[in-house]
């Protein structure tokens, strides 16, 4: 993501699977991937256009911020 973050690991959870939920999130929210949902929903035409998914749930939890 172009970025330093830092992260807190639940308990059960291992770096490798939080260094993939981030490669997962960075692959649906780039706004350099033409492929990712991001792209695509920027790339659209249409006044309204639904969105679901990871890109949905960060735009939620983005809003709700």
């Amino acid at each position: 993501m172009g970025t330093t973050i830092e992260a807190w690991l639940e308990p059960k959870m291992d770096i490798d699977s939080l260094v993939k939920w981030f490669e997962i999130v960075e692959a649906a929210c780039s706004r350099f991937r033409p492929d990712s949902a991001l792209s695509k929903l920027n790339n659209n035409p249409e006044p309204t256009v639904r969105v679901g998914g990871i890109l949905g749930e960060v735009l939620k939890a983005a809003y709700e911020a």
